[in-house]
Order: structure tokens, then C-alpha cells, then sequence
């Protein structure tokens, strides 16, 4: 997560995809996810983006490994 906030274009790269996360998480709420393809596809971005901002600094393939076990042993 440091290396998230390590240099200026990563600090930018992690604030936008906080931002479009933060957006299309209270837009998925604003829409509703009962039963409502467009407020659970918003949802499903909004993980995906929290997740890369994050994640986009990564440059192993060890990293995402570690992440695929830890998420498939919960």
C-alpha cells in the first residue's frame, strides 16, 4: 500500500481511482442493486477500482498470487 502513495503519478493514479470508486459506489446505492443490472454492474466497478487503486503499483506476479490465495481461503 506504500507504494500506492511513493511517487507523484502514483498518488494521482490512487486518488482518481479512489474518486471513481467513491462515485460509483454511491451511484450504485442511488440506483439500488435489488433486482438492477446497471446498480450492481456500479457496484461490481467500484470493488474493481478499490482494489486497483491499490494493486496498480505492482509489478510481481507474487503480489497477486498472495491476493488470489488470501481471497480464495476467506
Amino acid at each position: 500500500m506504500i507504494d500506492a502513495f511513493s511517487t507523484r503519478s502514483n498518488k494521482i493514479k490512487t486518488l482518481i481511482l479512489l474518486v471513481i470508486c467513491g462515485w460509483s459506489a454511491i451511484a450504485s446505492v442511488v440506483l439500488g442493486i435489488d433486482d438492477n443490472p446497471p446498480g450492481v454492474l456500479l457496484a461490481l466497478f467500484a470493488a474493481i477500482a478499490f482494489i486497483l487503486a491499490f494493486s496498480h503499483t505492482w509489478r510481481t506476479t507474487r503480489k497477486f498470487i498472495f491476493l488470489l490465495y488470501k481471497e480464495s481461503c476467506e
